[in-house]
């Protein structure tokens, strides 16, 4: 039992690295336009290779994803995957509107209760 709740917290802790990696990688695309033609695509591709917040978000992607799949050794992938993705979601949306100033609608507060709602279901 006691592995049980170690893998619960890895899993716990790859979430966390995965929220963190969208959190830089957001950072450093915002207001970034690939496809504006006042410069060629591949240079502006190019030039995100550049910038750090990029290889952050790269580093945070391998840890989050280390972490999931040492998780994947224990738990049940129709448990964790789904757990993981509305724990990422619902956090990335409380996390967008808060810092990215992003807008929170009806559509998006059912949105987040059918996902919560249904990580309820799945552990019945």
């Amino acid at each position: 039992m006691r592995y049980s709740m170690l893998y619960k917290i890895l899993l716990g802790i790859g979430v966390l690295f995965n929220i963190t990696a969208q959190l830089f990688l957001k950072s450093t695309m915002r207001g970034y336009d690939i496809f504006n033609r006042d410069v060629g695509v591949l240079r502006k591709v190019l030039a995100i290779f550049q910038k750090p917040f990029f290889w952050l978000s790269l580093m945070f992607y391998g840890a989050g994803f280390l972490f999931y799949s040492i998780t994947l050794s224990k738990l049940e992938l129709s448990k964790a995957y789904p757990v993981s993705s509305v724990a990422a979601i619902v956090m990335i949306v409380m996390i967008s509107i808060a810092f990215f100033k992003e807008s929170l609608d009806l559509l998006k507060v059912i949105g987040l209760i059918l996902c919560i709602s249904g990580i309820f279901l799945i552990f019945r």
